[in-house]
């Protein structure tokens, strides 16, 4: 999760705050589904095993394990326990939904409400509850992946206070320069030397930071 807050000006006299909040969620769905229906794990029944009977010694006793089904359906309130619960009073009250081709989109109004075909944009300005609902016949087909501007690596070196530190490595994956803000969380028992900071660059040579903090 980030909260940007910045100041917007159309002229000198008319100014507002802008906070922007972006949050970012992978989800195991097949997982998810799986703890829903069992949140125990307990072993599977015999018919319930998903077996590749094509394979030469498939018999009763032994299962060549497929993968996931890819034939899938689930919604919202399954996989976070809850529907959308109306808009931010402050914000706006649409949603954008990015859904490749091959998959129907259906939202569901209320607890009892009706099921309808549903456009990539939700208005959420008059509903106190919304549900989407997410199914497709082929669940491999998403949309591409584009390549990140920025790789980013971080690892803990050496050990104690004194041969302790942190390292992280960027990589610019393109040919052309980028301008980026890389924010650090570390451990609250963690202390940090600023004048300990060392940079290298691509020529491999050790250059210590400056730190005007």
């Amino acid at each position: 999760m980030a909260i940007d807050v910045h100041r917007e000006c159309t002229d000198e006299e008319a100014c507002k705050m802008v906070l922007k909040q972006t949050v970012d969620a992978v989800v195991d769905v097949p997982r998810q589904l799986r703890r829903n229906k069992h949140p125990i794990p307990v072993p599977l029944y015999g018919t319930d095993f998903r077996c590749d009977t094509s394979k030469p010694y498939a018999n009763d006793y032994i299962c060549f394990p497929l993968g996931d089904p890819t034939e899938v359906s689930w919604s919202i309130r399954e996989i976070f326990g809850r529907p959308i619960e109306g808009a931010c009073r402050i914000g706006q009250g649409s949603v954008n939904l990015d859904v490749p081709d091959g998959w129907k989109l259906q939202s569901k109004s209320g607890e009892d409400g009706e099921i309808l075909d549903t456009y990539p944009t939700l208005s959420l300005a008059n509903t106190d509850s919304l549900d989407i609902i997410l199914s497709s016949d082929n669940a491999t087909h998403v949309s591409p992946v584009s390549s990140p501007p920025v790789f980013a690596q971080r690892s803990f070196s050496g050990h104690g206070q004194q041969r302790g530190g942190v390292r992280t490595a960027f990589t610019n994956p393109s040919s052309e320069p980028v301008t980026f803000i890389y924010s650090e969380t570390l451990p609250w028992f963690m202390r940090f030397y600023f004048h300990t900071m060392k940079l290298k660059n691509v020529d491999g040579v050790w250059r210590r930071v400056i730190c005007a903090c």
